[in-house]
């Protein structure tokens, strides 16, 4: 696992993966978690958003990269 952030082409293909996972894989959610070196991260993707959470509240993937 690499020690350093992603540099911009690493961005960009993260985003076209995310883009392609959720339009083609995504049936209504996924859960998931993964370790790091400052302790556990957990990821939700949904269809919908989170309860309480306004749809404008979420950032863009045009955004990275």
């Amino acid at each position: 696992m690499a020690e350093e952030k992603l540099n911009h082409e690493e961005l960009v293909q993260l985003r076209s993966l995310l883009r392609r996972y959720c339009a083609f894989d995504l049936d209504q959610w996924d859960l998931w978690k993964t370790d790091t070196p400052f302790g556990p991260v957990f990821i939700d993707i949904a269809r919908l958003p989170r309860a309480g959470i306004s749809p404008e509240m979420y950032g863009s993937l045009d955004t990275i990269g």
